[in-house]
């Protein structure tokens, strides 16, 4: 708590988070999403930071559970095309 305890803003909770050991960027903006959506941190501005896509932040169901892996697989079958 003490990393998103006192933000000023979402860009200052995505440097905070981003700067913690195996925190990429992908990670970053899930966990701000998951920060915002489901505890209620929601410093100015943390939308600009967080997850663009549909992550397990916006789950709720197992339809929107599925949704969430079905995503995920794209997005990594993306990258591995963008790759190779």
């Amino acid at each position: 708590a003490a990393v998103w305890r006192d933000v000023a803003t979402g860009r200052e909770l995505f440097q905070r988070l981003r700067a913690l050991p195996g925190f990429g960027e992908e990670k970053t903006r899930i966990t701000v999403s998951v920060l915002a959506k489901k505890l209620g941190v929601t410093p100015p501005g943390w939308e600009e930071f967080g997850a663009s896509w549909h992550s397990i932040a916006d789950v709720d169901s197992p339809e929107s559970m599925e949704q969430a892996r079905s995503v995920k697989r794209q997005l990594k079958a993306d990258r591995a095309k963008r790759a190779g």
